[in-house]
């Protein structure tokens, strides 16, 4: 009897080392380039950052290796210098402070994506104006032990901006107030490719009021060539009452291939009437007071 049971134990003791060898052999197998890294070198160049915004404080830099790892860095607004293991990467940079945007899918060179925070509203999608939203896709790269890997990348701002000014003629006083919405904007944007996609929301937001007018920037990720744009302004009179003024403004905002530079859009309101009478608000002329300046995606 205890010879077989002797038996049995060793049976189990040889057993227990097998698995444990076939575990460790597997796990030395599994990823053999990590005992080799390579020297990585990239460089944020700021050359594209949109005008009057200041570049974000730091990055994000996530290394999408073709075994299936991301293997993720914070660096500062310069760069990043470091060893990693050797082998083939996919590189999205991208910034964690951006304003008016939930990340998604990050996990996923291909898929990652800011999208404008938004809540609805009598069945409308209103989203937030997104800021300081930078991104870039190095594509894929390759890490050795035998030459060091070294970029230069330009961060790519995905925030357009719309500048909206109204010169009010007639009784100017008659306006107590103003808001408006701008429609038809993109909702996200892939990090890596720029590409927008195709569900879009409202903006709404409160012009200031001026010497001559109202005016009013707007910060957006985009828009699509199959979406309508309209900018629809609420005035409200001292007497009373409001007026609708609606002006189609797609082709304004056209130019989505690029970086685009403060569009400002010129509206001439007149605003005639009385109090007793009643006011009344109507466009008499719009323009674009700058040209669309487009920078070519990297």
């Amino acid at each position: 009897m205890n010879s077989i049971l002797m038996n049995k134990l060793a049976q189990a003791a040889l057993l227990i080392l097998l698995l444990l060898g076939s575990s460790c052999t597997k796990k030395t197998l599994e990823y053999p380039s990590d005992n080799i890294e390579g020297a990585v070198s990239i460089t944020f160049d700021w050359k594209n950052l949109s005008k009057g915004d200041v570049h974000p404080s730091g990055m994000i830099l996530s290394f999408f290796k073709s075994d299936g790892r991301v293997i993720t860095k914070l660096c500062d607004d310069r760069g990043f210098k470091g060893m990693l293991p050797s082998g083939t990467y996919q590189v999205l940079a991208y910034n964690d402070d951006a304003v008016g945007v939930e990340g998604r899918y990050l996990d996923k060179y291909d898929e990652a994506q800011v999208i404008a925070s938004l809540h609805t509203k009598a069945n409308e999608k209103y989203i937030l104006q997104p800021s300081n939203v930078y991104g870039v896709g190095l594509g894929t790269i390759t890490v050795s032990d035998t030459e060091p890997f070294v970029k230069l990348i330009s961060p790519i701002p995905y925030v357009r901006k719309a500048s909206f000014k109204m010169n009010i003629t007639g009784e100017k006083t008659a306006i107590s107030g103003c808001s408006a919405e701008l429609s038809g904007l993109v909702q996200s944007v892939n990090l890596a490719t720029g590409k927008l996609q195709e569900d879009t929301g409202i903006t709404a937001f409160i012009p200031n009021k001026t010497p001559i007018g109202f005016e009013s920037t707007v910060g957006f990720l985009g828009k699509t060539d199959s979406s309508t744009n309209k900018l629809t302004v609420i005035f409200t009179f001292t007497g009373g009452g409001s007026q609708t003024v609606v002006v189609d403004v797609t082709n304004a905002l056209m130019g989505t291939g690029g970086i685009i530079v403060p569009i400002d859009i010129a509206l001439s309101i007149d605003v005639n009437g009385s109090v007793k009478g009643g006011y009344c608000a109507t466009l008499k002329d719009w323009k674009i007071e700058n040209n669309d300046i487009i920078v070519n995606r990297q």
